[in-house]
């Protein structure tokens, strides 16, 4: 209850009604019932599926079958999924998987728990096929089990889990899907932008890792791809989101493919405007405990000064909205201070969002103006000349 009221809220305070809602599997604890989702489902989300549509996936807790139903189980009985392509996509010829188009983004939703996900199984080729078929600008993938995960569960020893990232991965990937979303796993894990990692933990290599910032404006950057077309293995941010309803304290969460794992509960939030995702956890008190951007498409817009903090009387730090190129000697003239405070080094490595400059000496309490100029981020894009920030020198004693 806690969780679905921290999502009210967000939506409440936003102005911004809920477009559709995805359930990533173990929908009604312990095995599925109609009972059980009377009391898990129906009971507790009245408001919302009075008001928009519910795109499930079956987990291993959704197990339950009713007598008398044909032997399905009461999750084919409650819901009523395209297995046609009544919805977009193609037709899988099951409710058990399935796809659909919702605004410029593409679903595809797979079943990890009653079918096969062998090669060249029936579900693995309808994906395929599925994928090659799609123009739209985003693909997000879901499921119940996740690829990765070091939570309640263990990717590295579990089969539904290791069969997902050695069979349906290379598949995704090789089509540019953009975000895939798993269960299972009590907590909320979330990856850097990924690719080529079908193996165990253990043998992430950094080539794997397209982009190890954190995804965020504010922070690294966030992460872009190019969506002039669907690139084979151009990144995908892999997220798992399975502390809706329950919290476990077992597992290390120490997935080295995760930039961010945190056993607490929580909902997962997307807002998809144009060719921008931003994605952001809400704890059970309506905290954001974790964020990131994806930008499809090729970036147009120039960096910007996000602050200036002195660090010593010698130091000033500069940070950007993005990743900008490497500072040479050559570019001590981009950077001035304000009362006659010299720059005399410049430094970062390419690849970073922050400037660091050394100064003549700072006088504390003072505040100073920092204008830059000509820095560009890593696709060229030049920021606005005499960029300025304040910042004030404070001398801790």
């Amino acid at each position: 209850m806690a969780v679905r009221d921290a999502y009210k809220a967000k939506v409440a305070a936003e102005s911004r009604p809920t477009d559709l809602w995805l359930m990533l599997g173990d929908n009604a604890y312990y095995d599925g019932t109609d009972y059980q989702y009377e009391a898990a489902v129906f009971d507790m989300y009245p408001e919302i599926l009075r008001q928009a549509p519910i795109w499930p996936t079956r987990g291993n807790h959704d197990k339950s079958v009713t007598l008398g139903s044909g032997a399905n189980a009461p999750y084919y009985d409650i819901f009523t999924l395209p297995a046609a392509g009544e919805a977009g996509g193609l037709s899988s010829g099951t409710e058990a998987y399935y796809a659909f188009d919702h605004a410029n983004i593409h679903f595809i939703v797979l079943d990890s728990f009653g079918s096969s996900n062998a090669p060249g199984s029936a579900m693995l080729s309808w994906l395929e096929n599925d994928l090659m078929s799609t123009d739209q600008d985003w693909v997000i993938a879901y499921w119940h089990h996740p690829p990765y995960t070091k939570g309640s569960h263990n990717s590295d020893i579990e089969s539904r889990l290791i069969q997902m990232r050695e069979n349906a991965l290379p598949i995704l990937e090789k089509y540019g899907v953009d975000l895939v979303l798993g269960g299972h796993s009590h907590s909320y894990e979330r990856s850097f932008l990924l690719t080529g990692h079908y193996d165990v933990s253990g043998t992430l290599a950094p080539s794997m890792i397209l982009d190890n910032g954190d995804g965020r404006e504010g922070g690294d950057g966030a992460y872009f791809k190019d969506g002039s077309a669907p690139l084979a293995n151009d990144g995908v941010v892999y997220t798992v989101a399975g502390s809706s309803g329950k919290v476990t304290g077992s597992g290390l969460l120490n997935h080295p493919a995760m930039f961010y794992s945190i056993k607490n509960l929580g909902s997962v939030v997307l807002d998809v405007d144009g060719n921008r995702l931003d994605a952001v956890f809400i704890s059970q008190t309506g905290a954001v405990l974790d964020s990131f951007t994806m930008i499809n498409g090729v970036d147009v817009t120039p960096p910007t000064i996000l602050s200036a903090d002195a660090g010593d009387a010698t130091t000033v730090f500069i940070r950007y909205s993005e990743r900008v190129d490497a500072v040479t000697a050559e570019d001590l003239a981009n950077y001035a201070i304000d009362q006659g405070i010299a720059v005399v080094d410049a430094s970062h490595d390419g690849g970073l969002n922050r400037t660091t400059l050394t100064t003549s000496e700072l006088t504390d309490g003072l505040t100073y103006t920092v204008t830059v100029d000509n820095v560009a981020d890593l696709d060229g894009n030049v920021m606005a000349p005499n960029g300025t920030a304040q910042f004030v020198l404070q001398v801790v004693q």
